[in-house]
């Protein structure tokens, strides 16, 4: 019944998108909504992982949804998602010179359909790569994550924690969205010795020899410290 916000860090292939692609399973099998997207390194393209998820969601929602949206918040949605335009003939922005006005009825509309697709059922949101993101798209996250209507989201964002440098423009927004209720953040680390050796005799079914599967075991956590 309401919006939480889980940042989920560690270094490259330490299972952050392992982890949300576990999560996000379990979320569609129990009946809720999955939208996802993800920020790509050599994009310009400002808002990516939100356009990505959100036009998912608008190529294949039920058209009551969408009129619903445009009667609310005008087609202010297609500065972001242009597919509302195919979908609902009269789903135009309104015209205004102002940058700002422009950007921040886009805002409002999108928290607006996420809060419709909450109201009919639980939404998880994720967004990947959070260290390639744009301003553009940390703006826009935090808007939604201060947005004060009480709706089910979880919006799970990963990142790589070896590039979130203090001088990263995420780490300035990390510290905004900490001011925010209902956030966690998360840092997966390497496993355990005993966790390698359980992952290793998981995978020697049939092969007797302990000692070996313990050798080797041993030889993965060095090499790897058990990412």
């Amino acid at each position: 019944g309401h919006r939480e916000l889980v940042l989920v860090g560690g270094e490259p292939g330490i299972g952050k998108s392992t982890l949300a692609a576990a999560l996000a399973r379990q979320v569609d099998a129990a009946g809720g909504a999955v939208l996802y997207g993800r920020c790509l390194e050599d994009s310009n393209a400002p808002y990516q992982p939100f356009v990505e998820a959100l036009d998912h969601y608008v190529r294949h929602a039920p058209a009551a949804v969408l009129e619903s949206h445009v009667g609310q918040f005008g087609g202010e949605l297609s500065r972001l998602v242009p597919t509302l335009t195919r979908r609902v003939a009269h789903a135009a922005p309104t015209a205004t010179s102002d940058a700002d006005t422009e950007r921040y009825l886009a805002f409002n509309a999108a928290a607006g359909l996420l809060s419709a697709i909450a109201g009919r059922q639980p939404v998880l949101l994720v967004l990947e790569d959070l260290h390639w993101a744009d301003m553009a798209t940390l703006q826009l996250l935090r808007h939604l994550v201060a947005h004060s209507q009480r709706i089910s989201m979880l919006v799970l964002c990963t990142f790589r924690s070896s590039e979130t440098t203090p001088d990263h423009a995420l780490s300035e927004a990390f510290a905004a969205l900490w001011r925010e209720a209902n956030v966690t953040r998360i840092d997966l680390e390497g496993l355990s010795r005993a966790d390698v050796q359980d992952l290793c005799v998981s995978y020697a079914i049939g092969i007797t020899d302990s000692e070996a599967v313990a050798s080797l075991a041993q030889e993965l956590g060095d090499e790897t410290a058990g990412n």
